[in-house]
C-alpha cells in the first residue's frame, strides 16, 4: 500500500513538519481563503499524536518516491537529474537547469518541470519528468522552493 504523507511548514517557527494533512473546518467553508492549514504528525517512539499549525501554502504531498540519497520526495522540491545514455553509448550527464515537484491534474500524477515551464507550456519532452521508481536513483533533491527559491533562478544552482 502507498503512504501517502505531506509536510508543511510550522507556523510559529519555521520548521518542517512531516504527518497527516488535516483539513479544518475554516478551510471546509471559506477554501483558499485560509492561508494555514494542519498537519497531524504521529510519533512512533510515543504513543502520541502532536497536530500543528502550518503554512498552506508550503504544505505538499510525498510523492512516494525517494531520491539517489533515499530522501522522500515531496511537491515543491527542486530536484536535479541524471542521466544515462544507452547502452554502447558512453558517458553520462546532468540536467542543465533544476526542475520542480508539483501535481500535474490533467495527468493525475506528480510531475516535475523546468521553472521556466510553470507557465503550463512544455516546449520540449526534455522540459519535464514523469517519476518512474526504477529511475530514483536518477533524481536528487537540491532544495525545495520555500527555502531555497535561489536555485530557480538562471543558474542558481
Amino acid at each position: 500500500m502507498r503512504e501517502i504523507l505531506f509536510r508543511g511548514k510550522r507556523a510559529d517557527n519555521n520548521e518542517w513538519v512531516h504527518g497527516y494533512y488535516v483539513p479544518d473546518m475554516l478551510e471546509k467553508t471559506h477554501g483558499d481563503d485560509v492561508d494555514w492549514a494542519f498537519i497531524r504528525e504521529h510519533r512512533h517512539e510515543e504513543t502520541a499524536v502532536v497536530t500543528h499549525y502550518v503554512k498552506k501554502a508550503t504544505v505538499g504531498q510525498y510523492i512516494g518516491l525517494r531520491d539517489k540519497n533515499r530522501r522522500d520526495i515531496y511537491e515543491g522540491d527542486i530536484i536535479q537529474t541524471y542521466f544515462h545514455f544507452a547502452p554502447g553509448d558512453s558517458g553520462h550527464g546532468i540536467s542543465q537547469s533544476p526542475f520542480v515537484v508539483k501535481w500535474a491534474p490533467g495527468r493525475t500524477a506528480f510531475r516535475a518541470s523546468k521553472p521556466e515551464m510553470h507557465g503550463g507550456h512544455v516546449f520540449h519532452i526534455l522540459d519535464t519528468i514523469d517519476f518512474f521508481e526504477m529511475q530514483s536513483e536518477l533524481y536528487e533533491i537540491i532544495g525545495n522552493v520555500y527555502d531555497n527559491p535561489g536555485l530557480l533562478e538562471k543558474g542558481g544552482a
